[in-house]
């Protein structure tokens, strides 16, 4: 069974705390061979947040690093996910050149883009999956992205944003690229569970 809910602030600092962040990063990983996905779901000039997982510890997990990290609480509802046209980005190189790192601009670029052009839909999801390498627990990422339709090119919005996963490979060494499979068994690329701060935030510039 997957379970979702829906980010509600309950107030207006919505700063990432990095201290905070680091120390209970783990909560983010999912148990055992589940997945946990985060969702910044943009519409009509607002962006709204939720959270998911196929485990049901797991979903009680990452709500609670929300509600630890955010003045928040985490409601019963489910994202729009009918008559999505996914394009999809797995990781295929991760952190070992940059150890901890923070790369805002990933998730900053679509918010923005989304301000400057508020009617045209966006989804973005980051799915976590988790595992062991010896006694360490390592994770790995694949990203969806959705544009609603418009007047635009719909190529042209996504070369935007992979441009953006151009800089992160550029600066960190950690390269994502677009992939047609389903990752099925994915390695586990990422040591540094802070590091996750990159693909999974929110963002302070925004209209919730």
């Amino acid at each position: 069974m997957h379970h979702f809910g829906k980010i509600v602030f309950t107030g207006s600092d919505l700063r990432t705390d990095f201290k905070i962040y680091r120390s209970f990063s783990q909560l983010l990983l999912p148990i055992g061979r589940s997945t946990n996905e985060f969702f910044v779901e943009c519409r009509d000039g607002k962006v709204h947040f939720f959270v998911g997982s196929d485990d049901h510890t797991s979903f009680n997990f990452i709500s609670r690093f929300f509600m630890r990290l955010y003045p928040s609480y985490v409601a019963p509802e489910t994202p729009d996910l009918r008559n999505k046209n996914w394009r999809r980005y797995l990781m295929w190189h991760g952190d070992r050149r940059s150890g901890e790192f923070y790369f805002p601009d990933l998730i900053d670029s679509l918010v923005s883009f989304h301000h400057t052009f508020p009617d045209i839909d966006l989804t973005y999801r980051c799915s976590i999956i988790s595992g062991r390498s010896r006694s360490t627990i390592r994770y790995s990422v694949y990203i969806d992205v959705t544009v609603g339709p418009s007047a635009l090119n719909t190529d042209g919005i996504f070369a935007l944003f992979e441009q953006t996963l151009g800089y992160l490979r550029m600066r960190h060494g950690v390269r994502i690229r677009r992939s047609m499979l389903l990752p099925i068994i994915m390695d586990n690329k990422m040591r540094y569970t802070f590091n996750l701060i990159n693909f999974v935030r929110i963002p302070v510039d925004i209209d919730v």
